[in-house]
Order: C-alpha cells, then sequence, then structure tokens
C-alpha cells in the first residue's frame, strides 16, 4: 500500500472543513526545522522534511512517552499550497504520522486488526499528551498551531499561518 505523498494514501485525505479556514491567524514567525538535523525522529523519506520548531519539540516530547521498541514515523510534513489557506501542511505546523519499530521498519495502523487498533491509540495518546490534534478523517494526520488546531482546541487564533518561502 502506497501511503507516501506521491500518489498515495496521503493525497487522498478530504479537503478540511470549512470551519477552521475561518481561524485568524496571529503568526509568530517561527522557523522551519529540517528533520534531518533531529535524530529523535526518523522520517521515511531521504530528502528535506520541515516542521516548525514547537512542533519539532512537541515530537520529540512524544517520541520519549511511546513505549520501548516504538518510534515516531514521519511520512510528510510542510508542503507549499498554491493558495494561502491555513490548512496545515502548507503552515509547517502538521504532519503526518505514523510508528515503526526501532530497527526502522515501519508500523501501518491503519488496519482493522486489534494490534493496528493498539498502535493508533498509543499514537493518538502521545501525540494528544503534548497538544497537538488530530484531522478527525485521517488518523496519521496531526497538527499544533495552525487554524485546524485552532478550531478544535478553541483556541481563538492559530500561531502559524501558510510559509511564503
Amino acid at each position: 500500500m502506497s501511503h507516501g505523498s506521491e500518489g498515495g494514501i496521503l493525497d487522498e485525505v478530504p479537503p478540511p472543513y470549512p470551519e477552521p479556514a475561518a481561524v485568524p491567524v496571529r503568526e509568530c514567525g517561527e522557523r522551519l526545522v529540517d528533520l534531518r538535523d533531529v535524530p529523535a525522529l526518523r522520517t521515511a523519506t531521504p530528502g528535506s522534511v520541515l516542521l516548525r520548531l514547537g512542533v519539532v519539540d512537541r515530537l520529540v516530547t512524544a517520541q520519549t512517552m511511546l513505549p520501548e521498541g516504538l518510534r515516531l514515523l514521519v511520512l510528510g510534513a510542510y508542503r507549499p499550497s498554491p493558495g494561502l489557506r491555513c490548512t496545515g501542511h502548507e503552515t509547517g505546523a502538521a504532519a503526518d504520522l505514523t510508528l515503526c519499530r526501532a530497527d526502522g521498519v515501519e508500523l501501518w495502523p491503519g488496519a482493522t486488526d486489534p494490534v493496528a487498533a493498539e498502535q493508533r491509540h498509543t499514537l493518538s495518546e502521545a501525540l494528544s499528551v503534548v497538544g497537538l490534534s488530530n484531522y478527525p478523517a485521517a488518523w496519521w494526520h496531526w497538527s499544533h498551531g495552525d487554524c485546524s488546531w485552532a478550531y478544535l482546541r478553541g483556541a481563538g487564533h492559530a500561531r502559524y499561518g501558510p510559509v511564503r518561502r
């Protein structure tokens, strides 16, 4: 099953529901961090994977909460968007995440068996504790500080708007 950012399951996410797009943004100007420079996190692609510093810090903390032998695996992160919406990936505040074993073998908790359900619960618990919110239609899509996060958390405004590079 393909689930990378090139024509796979992650590209099949329905567009965000309209309410978060109306959340105001108070851009904090936090920089993007290349995850290749963060040894605590694994990425599924050899190229640069960019996220806001505050999101990276939260992911590193979530990593410490996982059971021994499990690691976070970042499947996708910042992606430029032709429009200037605040939906997640174009802000550098959203990541597509799954789990992998310590040896790097990817786990795919999208299956319907009890083991996959437990893996989703483990992932969800660690990410929720550090303040990330899940996009309800996609178990793998998590964010902090974007419009979707602000809407789901009732924060009143987003910290991160679209990155203009």
